[in-house]
């Protein structure tokens, strides 16, 4: 009986070596396993930490916000004598030169009224027709914002001599004295003949050439379309945003950058390994760089901060 126990217990003593033996290659799959995820994880979170971002192409803009004052080639249409004027075409039509545009009825005489050229027919007149005509930025000022706009011939009445109707010359480009209030440096970048794009409540109204400026407190910009723009007409004062492309390329986060002003460098990032990369700063605005010396999509780390010296590949 003992021999038998002693052999029992021998046996269970051999079967608890082989789960041993069994269990400790799992336990140092599992072990290894888990300190891989942990590696990995703590990589990802690092990476994270890193922000790791793409090199992308486009362009940095610069903006200005403003009032402007339209100043359209506008010819006049008066009353001959006193009646009551009946117009035959409707507002913002375009009409041809010698076109009848109306009736002036006085008791039982019907005067036909016609178009002094061609272009687009408009009875909201406000008074400013003939003020401002080609003005000079000195010689208007900032008091030509104060003007009040108002309509001539609001009555049924309309006297001798008082004018009905306009004719606006659409062959000719608008002119526009636009004020700017705010302190910027792309106002003291724009020079007489610099280009601007013009924008009405976000909508690109067209081009215009900068014919003059008056850098006082506030600014003046005196601008030219390149085209007649009929989204200028029927309001003589407009919010508006002038923009104009400092530059395209390359663009980075400034944060990527590293380095003095004459040395300017980023991380790369690539296969997971980091590469010190030197490049060119062009023009920085609004948190974004203007850069040479990256390719489009290229990953760059965007806070070098975060970066270890062993990080790095040499």
């Amino acid at each position: 009986l003992s021999l038998r126990m002693e052999r029992a217990k021998k046996r269970q003593k051999q079967i608890g070596i082989i789960r041993l033996a069994l269990l400790l290659p799992v336990v140092i799959l599992l072990a290894a396993f888990g300190y891989d995820l942990g590696q990995k994880a703590f990589k990802n979170f690092k990476e994270k930490r890193m922000q790791i971002v793409a090199v992308v192409q486009g362009n940095l803009v610069d903006s200005l916000d403003g009032r402007a004052l339209v100043i359209n080639q506008e010819h006049l249409v008066s009353a001959p004598k006193q009646g009551r004027f009946e117009n035959q075409v409707p507002e913002n039509a375009k009409v041809r030169k010698g076109q009848t545009l109306g009736c002036l009825i006085d008791k039982d005489q019907r005067l036909l009224l016609t178009a002094p050229g061609s272009g687009i027919y408009s009875a909201q007149i406000d008074g400013l027709e003939q003020v401002l005509k080609d003005p000079i930025l000195n010689a208007v000022g900032p008091e030509a914002f104060s003007f009040q706009p108002r309509t001539v011939n609001a009555g049924t009445e309309i006297r001798a001599g008082q004018p009905v109707c306009k004719i606006i010359d659409n062959l000719r480009p608008n002119i526009l004295i636009v004020r700017i209030e705010e302190e910027s440096s792309f106002l003291y970048d724009l020079k007489t003949g610099s280009r601007v794009n013009l924008w009405l409540k976000g909508q690109k109204a067209g081009s215009a050439l900068v014919k003059e400026i008056r850098l006082d407190k506030p600014a003046l910009l005196k601008l030219e379309m390149d085209d007649f723009c009929e989204a200028l007409i029927g309001q003589r004062y407009y919010g508006v945003t002038l923009t104009q492309d400092s530059g395209s390329g390359m663009l980075i986060p400034v944060s990527a950058l590293w380095g003095d002003d004459a040395n300017r460098s980023i991380y790369a990032y690539k296969d997971g390994k980091i590469y010190a990369k030197k490049v060119q700063v062009i023009r920085i605005k609004d948190q974004q760089a203007l850069v040479t010396g990256v390719e489009i999509n290229e990953m760059i780390i965007g806070d070098p901060s975060m970066v270890e010296p062993e990080d790095i590949i040499s």
